[in-house]
This record gives structure tokens, sequence and C-alpha cells, in this order.
């Protein structure tokens, strides 16, 4: 019997090896709230998919992403049904659509074989902001606290991801509501809704709050990113992925936003304009100014009226 580990990044994974625990360390590495996770598509299909998308957004190298994601796939197919897996994730969007995707491809091994570790159930551990800030000593601590999975618990996972990749978001909706075998899913889903455009201004709630911390004046992309992870619960955005929405709300027909270097991301200046001012006061509507070419797991938004729309606390259907 072996022991696997499958953790967020690599951060979380080189802490994982520090900490001097027996058996392989599995980093797994995808921006799953960003761009296309469509249906209909088998492993090989959709790690090309996402390989020529995070490279699209300048994240990383094609080919480089494309030898990770087989990689990561043939270790994964490697575990045995005797082999014991442990799980440790946090319990942010990013961690949380990491978890389902993991679970639904180990749903048909022994439930007995699989454990988790889930950071936001350990208050002495609630002041970080993620596993990867952790200190070796605390990773090993953790490990006896870990959790068996139940066959419900794999259920639900294997039901999400399929959710969450369906071209309607109507039972996403519905799954954000509550989901009590993994706690921390349905606020996950619920912020990966929040995304969507809002039926007040046409905003995402990222693009919403960075816009909101420019009202008061230009401010530096590096600072907006700090405000940014104030804003939220639990994290999830990375540098990288919030520099893109800025960069998207600087473009189109009438900015937002204006940049004043757009090939650096922390010193670079960036002020909101008259457009973007009359959109945070809900005067105009982003996607009727600028449309919108986003994926939202296997939901397509595009043009310049939309079908799906976030309220304060639903989903709205036009």
């Amino acid at each position: 019997m072996k022991l696997f580990h499958i953790t967020n990044g690599d951060s979380a994974a080189n802490l994982l090896r520090q900490a001097g625990l027996d058996g392989a360390v599995l980093p797994w590495r995808d921006v799953l709230h960003e761009g296309p996770v469509p249906a209909e598509l088998s492993v090989a299909e959709l790690a090309e998919l996402r390989s020529r998308f995070i490279a699209s957004r300048g994240w990383a190298e094609l080919e480089a992403t494309r030898r990770d994601f087989a990689t990561r796939d043939a270790e994964l197919d490697r575990v045995g049904a005797s082999d014991r897996v442990v799980l440790w994730f946090e319990q942010d969007l990013y961690d949380q659509l990491q978890l389902i995707q993991i679970l639904d491809r180990l749903a048909d091994r022994p439930v007995d074989s699989l454990e988790m570790i889930v950071i936001g159930d350990h208050p002495a551990v609630e002041s970080f902001h993620g596993l990867g800030q952790l200190d070796p000593n605390h990773l090993r601590d953790l490990f006896p606290q870990r959790q068996p999975m139940s066959s419900e618990q794999l259920d639900l996972a294997r039901d999400a991801w399929r959710t969450f990749r369906s071209p309607s978001p109507q039972a996403l909706a519905d799954l954000a509501k509550g989901t009590p075998e993994l706690p921390f899913l349905a606020p996950a889903l619920r912020r990966h809704l929040e995304q969507f455009p809002s039926v007040a201004n046409g905003l995402g709630r990222t693009e919403h709050q960075a816009l909101a911390a420019l009202a008061s004046g230009p401010r530096r992309a590096a600072e907006l990113f700090l405000d940014q992870q104030e804003r939220e619960e639990a994290p999830f955005l990375g540098d990288s992925t919030f520099w893109d929405y800025l960069k998207r709300l600087a473009e189109g027909r009438e900015p937002l936003l204006r940049i004043d270097c757009k090939e650096r991301f922390g010193d670079s200046r960036v002020t909101l304009t008259a457009a973007g001012g009359r959109v945070l006061r809900a005067e105009n509507d982003q996607i009727e100014l600028n449309g919108i070419d986003r994926w939202f797991g296997g939901v397509y938004l595009e043009g310049h009226r939309v079908r799906w729309r976030w309220g304060r606390t639903s989903l709205t259907e036009r």
C-alpha cells in the first residue's frame, strides 16, 4: 500500500515534503474558476483545452502546461485500489473546485482509502491565508486530524463537478444553497456565481470591488490586489488572475479603467474612468457598453445581452 498526498499547488506541496510525511506528494495546479470547463470532454481533452486557455492568458507556456497536466493525470491514474489518498485543501473557491474535480476522478475507489484535511476546519490556523503559508510543523500536527471520507461526500463531489460543467448554471445555484456533506463547497459555489454579471450594472463581484476601491482616487495595482484580498471572506484569486481582470476592464469600446503600463503589475497606476464611475453607480451597464466573452465553468456568455445575471442573492434568467 502506498500513500499519496494531493494538495492545491507547489507551495503547499513543498511544505508537505519538508514536513517529512511518508508518501508521494501531488500538486494540483489549475485555476478552474477562470476559463472554459465544459461538459462532455474526456480527461485528456479537458487537459488540452485548459492548457490552451492558460497559455492564452500568458500565465504559463503551452508545452510546459501540457506536460504538467499529463504528468499530474498519469500520477493520479497510478493510484491503486489498495493505496491511501490524503487530500489537503482550503475552503476557498480555487481549492473547492480542484477538490471536486479530483474526487470525481477518485469516486470509483474504495471510500475507506480516502481521507481529507480542509484547513477551514482548524481554527488554530485560521490566521493564515492558506496551506502554503503554514510551517511544516503545522502540517505534521494536522496530519493526525485527517478525516475519512464518506460515500455521501463522494456522490456530492461527483454531482457538483458535473453541475459546475453544465452549460446552464441553474442547478449550480440550487447546489450553492447548501452542501452539508462538504460544508465549504456551497459558499465557494456561491462565490463563483457572484462572478456572473450583476443585474445592477453588469459587473461581477471582483470587477465591482476593483472599481469601488478606485472611487476615492488612483491606486497602484498591487495595492488594489491587497484590497481585493481583504474584501473576500475566503481569498481565492492570485495576483496574475486579478491583473487579468484589471486589463480586461481597461479594454472595450468604453474602458472602465485606465492603466498606465499594462506590461507591469506591481507599480502600474490604475485610474477609474468616467465610464467606470457611471457603471459603478449603476447608471450604465458594463455588458451593454462593452459586451462579454467569458466562460464560467461550463457556462459561456458572449455579446451585449446575456441570459444569466446574478442578483444580490440569486441567479436571474433573462
